[in-house]
């Protein structure tokens, strides 16, 4: 296993009684803590409703388009399956606060979800031609100031 690669040592020494975390702890700790984050796009909170709204659609967008996905989704994305753990692992948002935003991004037709196989797993991907319309009326034309979102707001 490469050195970059190994697991993070738990930084706390009051919780491990080991002594206090090293440089080179350090630095393996803030690479990992940068390849699990996750791209937050303030957009999406004003077409979503909620900054919780925003930050699933953020995480579903990076999924589908960004580093981590392919970018051949298709039309409306891929069906994401993840359990509530990986949620809030991706979110951090306990199950009150996904539940929230999953419920603003579906009332708003921006994403879709299902359930579906033995377990009725929930299975959601995002309105991409949705997405695009709604980010479509908060650009303004070329030459024009742009709009505040609350002048938009009504619109939406």
């Amino acid at each position: 296993m490469s050195d970059d690669l190994r697991p993070v040592p738990t930084l706390d020494p009051l919780a491990t009684g080991d002594s206090p975390a090293t440089t080179e702890d350090l630095f393996r700790f803030f690479i990992q803590l940068h390849r699990s984050r996750t791209t937050y796009y303030k957009l999406f909170a004003h077409i979503g409703g909620s900054t919780e709204a925003g930050l699933i659609l953020s995480v579903l967008w990076n999924i589908t388009f960004g580093a981590r996905g392919s970018g051949a989704a298709g039309a409306d994305g891929w069906w994401l399956v993840m359990s509530r753990e990986n949620w809030m692992d991706a979110t951090g948002l306990g199950d009150a606060g996904q539940d929230r935003g999953r419920r603003e991004l579906r009332e708003r037709k921006l994403i879709e979800e299902e359930r579906k196989g033995m377990h009725g797993r929930l299975r959601v991907r995002l309105s991409v031609t949705e997405i695009i319309r709604r980010v479509g009326t908060l650009v303004p034309p070329v030459g024009e100031e742009p709009l505040t979102f609350e002048q938009k707001k009504g619109d939406m």
